[in-house]
């Protein structure tokens, strides 16, 4: 598969993701509301909750590959993400004190969470790439068996256990009892889109 196509089908992801967050918004301003649109606002909710694991797995497959110095890595991070994290979170502070908040109020804010909800994702982004130079790592290093291995582990203690424990109504801690607390996090999402892409490069070629 060339560069170009690449570049395409990962464009078109993101642009796919984009869209669901908008729809997203959009549907969770009647999330609460349980009026006689409740039903299709919930279908189109859960629809689009998968925007945000395919950007973070778009991410995985154009950086676990890549090899930078430790100190590049977290300089260009840093320049994309703090800029629009302080922008951001200034206008809102502002919006909602009706004036430019005071600068200590602010900066004592804006280290203790996000200022508005939605801006979550970019204190979720500072924690996730402070992984990725572990995951690179296991990314360039490892091989697809204990990849997959991984994977299928995360899958099981974030998704699959939990959903069988609310349905069922099981009590048993297994996550705390084994210490599976490894296996979890938004993070692993990275090293899921650069193992799928590397093995569908497998089947291509």
């Amino acid at each position: 598969m060339s560069k170009v196509d690449k570049d395409y089908g990962l464009d078109v992801i993101r642009a796919t993701a984009a869209l669901m967050v908008v729809v997203l918004h959009v549907a969770a301003g009647g999330f609460y509301r349980f009026d006689s649109g409740w039903v299709a606002i919930n279908l189109y909710d859960s629809f689009v909750r998968v925007a945000v694991p395919l950007f973070l797995m778009v991410s995985g497959v154009l950086l676990l590959a890549r090899r930078e110095p430790l100190g590049d890595f977290l300089t260009n991070r840093a320049a994309r993400i703090l800029p629009a994290l302080v922008f951001w979170s200034l206008v809102y502070a502002t919006i909602q004190a009706g004036a430019l908040p005071d600068a200590r109020d602010f900066l004592k804010r804006l280290v203790s969470g996000p200022i508005e909800y939605h801006l979550w994702y970019f204190y979720a982004l500072l924690g996730i790439y402070a992984f990725v130079p572990v995951m690179r790592v296991i990314q360039q290093h490892a091989s697809v068996d204990e990849k997959v291995t991984y994977l299928v582990i995360w899958a099981f203690v974030s998704c699959v256990w939990p959903t069988m424990a609310t349905y069922f109504g099981l009590g048993y801690p297994l996550i705390g009892v084994f210490s599976l607390q490894s296996f979890m996090g938004l993070g692993l999402y990275l090293l899921l889109g650069a193992t799928l892409h590397q093995l569908d490069l497998h089947r291509r070629f």
